[in-house]
């Protein structure tokens, strides 16, 4: 027969593997039980997204650095950070798109990365803006001075989901001003904006308006995903 303090024994272990088991966090695209943001499985889906080449020029852009394509599991990760509260998923991300930068871009000390800010409305109503957030992991990983607050989103614009080309550049006019945060600091006056997705650049254009205003140089736009109907 088993001793009382072999059974002991074994049901602690088995209490600490079911303690260990439930206090794991849940992966946020398959609530599976996982030590990472991401379970394994989906960390291998999401790479599947990753983009083959990852700058792209743009007509009247600078040049984009783009993480991976807005489909599959990387389309499902964006809407878990946007939409169901999840602004964890923005780490790994921000972490990749990081990588991405240090392997792809020329290195230059002399920038400084400005997310793409939400109005102050819909950051209420969200909790957080998932650029920032994405901006910050990206800055840990490149070492790169972030102005978290650098532009400021002064109209409240129609959702960009459903425009033409024309109408998301209509929509979107006049809509950032430059902060006092970046005024301050104009002795760095290289940027790289960063923001999500990119889909027709309407959104990006318009903060590079607003920052050549006042004297800065966009010289890069990075960005989590691009969508297909950037051409629409």
């Amino acid at each position: 027969m088993q001793s009382s303090q072999t059974r002991w024994s074994k049901w602690s272990d088995r209490l600490r593997q079911s303690l260990s088991f439930m206090l794991q966090a849940q992966c946020p695209l398959c609530d599976r039980p996982s030590q990472s943001v991401f379970c394994k499985d989906c960390t291998r889906r999401l790479q599947a997204c990753r983009r083959p080449s990852s700058l792209l020029q743009v007509e009247d852009l600078p040049p984009l650095y783009v993480w991976g394509n807005y489909d599959g599991a990387l389309k499902q990760s964006l809407a878990r950070l946007k939409y169901d509260h999840r602004p964890l998923v923005a780490e790994p991300l921000g972490q990749w798109l990081g990588q991405l930068w240090l392997n792809s871009a020329p290195l230059d000390r002399n920038l400084v990365a400005v997310p793409i800010p939400l109005h102050k409305d819909r950051q209420q109503q969200r909790g957080y803006n998932q650029a920032e957030i994405i901006a910050r992991s990206f800055c840990q990983v490149t070492g790169m001075p972030l102005r978290a607050n650098g532009l400021t989103r002064t109209l409240a614009t129609t959702a960009q989901f459903g425009l033409s080309r024309q109408e998301r550049y209509q929509n979107l006019s006049n809509v950032f001003q430059l902060s006092a945060d970046l005024q301050k600091h104009k002795s760095k006056k290289d940027i790289v904006l960063v923001d999500d997705i990119f889909t027709t650049g309407a959104t990006l254009k318009s903060a590079i308006e607003t920052l050549q205003q006042s004297g800065f140089r966009v010289v890069a736009l990075v960005t989590i995903a691009i969508s297909e109907r950037r051409s629409a």
